[in-house]
């Protein structure tokens, strides 16, 4: 019953800092009446063993760690690193933090992070670190995150690694926030990354969506293409700055290898979604999306992914590092 207790009290402890375990201990015993001897009990405040024994914090960490919640494994790397004395302990926090911004979008952060991580397994120290045996992945995810800071510092859609690299970090948010049932977040990322990746499409044919610069003849086209998507007998009014809809029927127009080739009926289904975008609640609306809406907006932009990496982006490792053990 003590130990039980002792137990429950230790696993609260972690939640409560401010509760503490005690235990009655004495400093006589009668062995003939077996019981301490009166007066000689005093209380004891009892340590937690989590922080004598700084490897359970080891165990917390992995399994924040393989849960996705890298902010959390870092703070325990790091409690670690003051409980034993391993320094070892604070390449796995960096490599948690470098995690954390990535996910939190913060890629200057993440590349930061990692590319400091790269630098620390290149030293003597540190060349036996079991985390030395994935430097190449290591390097090709630092890669990654380099060329998403650039974009983001530079706006260059030329930069297709950037754009692939971004663009795929957000449908992976897209997908987690699906499993976490939130759609709305989950359309957010899933607009942003089809947008970007449409965007990078029309950069190649030297236009940008803010300022397309039709020629009366492209201004035609659009109309009759976007007629033909929303299924109407009145020409559509083209906006001076192209949306999702606007986006997709332009590319179309200029034959796009991807976008022309996909079947009308195919789009006509998308329409609806596309242009309630802006009614999205997190975007300018009261709407929530659903489910279907979301898989349908993800579902574009994974095949325009596909092809911008089938086009020159290399194989994009965006799986956080798997720890099984420390």
């Amino acid at each position: 019953m003590s130990a039980g207790l002792a137990a429950a009290g230790f696993f609260f402890q972690r939640f409560f800092p401010k509760v503490r375990v005690v235990y009655v201990d004495n400093e006589d015993y009668d062995v003939e009446l077996r019981r301490p001897k009166a007066g000689t009990e005093r209380l004891v405040i009892l340590p937690n063993p989590h922080e004598v024994v700084g490897e359970v914090d080891g165990l917390f960490a992995l399994e924040l760690y393989n849960k996705g919640d890298f902010a959390g494994a870092a703070s325990y790397f790091q409690k670690l690193v003051g409980s034993t004395g391993n320094q070892s302990y604070t390449l796995y926090a960096q490599l948690a933090r470098g995690y954390a911004a990535w996910y939190a979008l913060d890629f200057k952060e993440a590349a930061s992070k990692l590319d400091g991580l790269l630098k620390r397994l290149e030293e003597n120290p540190w060349l036996q670190h079991p985390l030395a045996r994935h430097y190449a992945r290591l390097e090709r995810q630092a890669t990654l995150l380099r060329a998403a800071r650039e974009l983001l510092e530079k706006g260059d859609l030329d930069n297709r690694l950037g754009v692939a690299a971004v663009a795929a970090t957000m449908l992976e948010l897209a997908q987690r926030a699906r499993r976490r049932d939130e759609p709305t977040l989950a359309a957010l990322f899933a607009y942003r990354a089809l947008e970007l990746l449409l965007q990078e499409r029309l950069w190649r044919q030297g236009r940008k969506a803010e300022a397309p610069q039709l020629s009366p003849t492209e201004e035609e086209a659009l109309k009759g293409e976007l007629s033909q998507l929303i299924q109407s007998s009145e020409p559509p009014r083209v906006r001076e700055k192209l949306g999702l809809l606007e986006l997709v029927a332009f590319l179309r127009v200029l034959e796009d290898p991807v976008l022309k080739a996909k079947q009308v009926k195919e789009l006509q289904g998308l329409v609806g979604v596309l242009q309630s975008r802006n009614q999205s609640l997190l975007i300018h609306g009261l709407l929530v999306p659903t489910e279907k809406q979301v898989e349908q907006v993800q579902q574009l932009g994974r095949e325009l992914l596909k092809a911008l990496q089938e086009e020159g982006a290399p194989s994009l490792e965006l799986e956080a590092l798997p720890l099984e053990r420390l």
